[in-house]
């Protein structure tokens, strides 16, 4: 039962999106049994994912911070473990730490839209009650993901690329840069985290 809701939904979704594209009229050529099994082929992780397990496992992680551009960097190490989720769709990573003398929590969940062909990222931690999102392509070995955050404290939208760097099966390199932040830098790296598998 819980199978056929899901695939409902997601035959709903297509609908939706083909609508928007203009692909309504083809697609109601379709039987509704064709229209089911693609949602439901849609649905099914797919190749992208396959790249997203290859980053399960426990990281030993070191984390570079700049407050503002031209000032050192604030350092520390930390472990992260991560796993994938909700049948091979998502990969949550989870951290436990300490930065600064304070305890440090975190959680993200990554994925593949394939909707709209497009890698995804929402992450939450303990230095607020919010979280950010953001979503973008592969090109190469980097996924660079956009996202953009209304930030009440500074009254504007912020905007920022998250960037994961695939370099091998054992390291990944994420970044994290804000956009338009600093008047007169387009784009100034706030953090770096090198992640190599623990062994």
């Amino acid at each position: 039962m819980k199978k056929l809701v899901l695939i409902a939904i997601a035959c709903c979704a297509v609908v939706i999106a083909q609508a928007q594209n203009g692909k309504l009229a083809e697609n109601e050529k379709l039987t509704m049994q064709e229209q089911q099994a693609k949602a439901a082929a849609m649905a099914a992780p797919g190749p992208q994912h396959k790249i997203l397990e290859k980053l399960a496992g426990t990281w030993n992680v070191s984390m570079s911070y700049w407050m503002a551009p031209g000032q050192p960097a604030t350092t520390f190490d930390y472990q992260q473990t991560s796993k994938m989720i909700i049948g091979g769709r998502f990969l949550q990573s989870n951290t436990d730490a300490e930065f600064m003398g304070q305890p440090m929590s975190t959680i993200s969940i990554m994925g593949f839209d394939r909707r709209h062909n497009v890698f995804t990222t929402y992450g939450c931690d303990s230095w607020g009650t919010y979280c950010v999102a953001a979503s973008g392509p592969k090109e190469g070995n980097v996924i660079t993901m956009y996202g953009e955050d209304e930030d009440p404290i500074l009254g504007h939208t912020q905007k920022y690329n998250m960037v994961c760097t695939l370099i091998d099966r054992d390291t990944y390199k994420w970044e994290i840069y804000f956009i338009d932040m600093v008047p007169g830098v387009k784009e100034f790296k706030m953090v770096e985290m090198v992640a190599k598998r623990a062994k």
